[in-house]
């Protein structure tokens, strides 16, 4: 699966059969959350090599291709809930292609939170010379945050940190990022990648 994903890929969801039958809502959250669950475990050893890329040149490149991916797919995605009048304090609604949507939007921001929290530094480099990043990712935080059925604790976790370090959510003057060190540790420990070498590994992947 691509790293940043636009919602117009038909999931395994929304391909079942009619006549499976319709899922509870109770259902419908658990494999939401397994589902995200998955992919979360991905995304983290991508933030990883994220971290390990050997130029800091590299590192903020990619970044920064992240969020600018990231925001284009958000404003496509945020048109399609609200054109189903969808709000995240809702219960998921039945229709696949609205609940593939919003799992789209859960991934990314989940995604872009990540490194947001952990590859701050880069981060705010980023935000500094694109400011009018902010307010598309400022609603998809929200949108996250406002459905704490769908979050889990460790990822509503990471959704705080980055709202602090996007500015979403004011910080005092004694607040420091939990994950301040984390990069330069994964950096020392971890094998170091080229931007072009990780590009082409990821593009192979992708198309399996």
């Amino acid at each position: 699966m691509a790293v940043i994903v636009s919602g117009d890929e038909e999931t395994k969801e929304q391909s079942k059969p009619e006549s499976e039958g319709t899922d509870t809502p109770q259902d419908m959250v658990k494999k939401f959350k397994e589902q995200i669950g998955e992919l979360r475990k991905d995304q983290f050893e991508r933030v990883k090599i994220i971290a390990s890329l050997q130029l800091d040149s590299d590192r903020k490149t990619y970044v920064e291709y992240l969020f600018e991916t990231g925001v284009k797919n958000f404003k496509e995605l945020q048109k399609a809930v609200e054109n189903a009048s969808y709000t995240s304090d809702m219960p998921l609604p039945e229709n696949k292609n609205v609940t593939g949507a919003i799992a789209v939007i859960y991934e990314n921001t989940l995604f872009l939170s990540e490194i947001a929290a952990r590859i701050f530094k880069v981060v705010r480099e980023v935000m500094k010379e694109h400011p009018e990043f902010f307010d598309t990712l400022k609603w998809a935080i929200q949108f996250c945050q406002k459905s704490e059925s769908l979050i889990e604790e460790s990822d509503m976790h990471i959704l705080n940190i980055a709202a602090k370090e996007l500015n979403v959510l004011p910080s005092d003057s004694s607040y420091q990022n939990p994950f301040d060190g984390w990069q330069e540790q994964i950096f020392r420990d971890q094998p170091k990648y080229r931007y072009k070498d990780f590009k082409e590994e990821q593009q192979q992947k992708d198309e399996l």
